[in-house]
């Protein structure tokens, strides 16, 4: 009897510290001016990648958050290493090279993370 008190006692007490309300931890992203905000808040895409960054679309550019910022990747004229197009407009796609993959309205793009920099991949229209 003593045994099956002592039971009820400890499995009683784990329910009631299971119970016990959890803190969660969220991050709410817009558009503010401070640096760490997003380059738009119209965003159709989302994707968390292997290194736990995470990839948001955009009209006007790339969003990378790290947890605390957020990078803006924009289309810069005369730079091949930057976005062609600004409108993000599918999916994201890893690679087993942790490289990224995704479409803007102008190409396909590659985030190489070797070389932090975007390669490009056009299709001419012969028509």
């Amino acid at each position: 009897m003593r045994f099956y008190f002592s039971f009820c006692f400890c499995f009683c007490w784990g329910v009631c510290f299971a119970q016990l309300p959890q803190q969660f931890l969220f991050h709410q992203l817009s558009n503010e001016v401070s640096g760490k905000g997003l380059s738009q808040t119209s965003n159709h895409f989302i994707y968390k990648d292997s290194k736990g960054f995470v990839w948001i679309s955009s009209l006007s550019g790339l969003n990378r958050f790290d947890g605390k910022n957020v990078k803006i990747y924009e289309e810069l004229i005369g730079d091949s290493t930057a976005l062609q197009g600004q409108f993000v407009q599918g999916e994201f796609v890893e690679d087993e090279h942790t490289n990224i993959w995704f479409t803007t309205y102008r190409a396909l793009h590659k985030y190489d993370r070797t070389q932090a920099h975007f390669q490009h991949f056009f299709i001419n229209d012969q028509s």
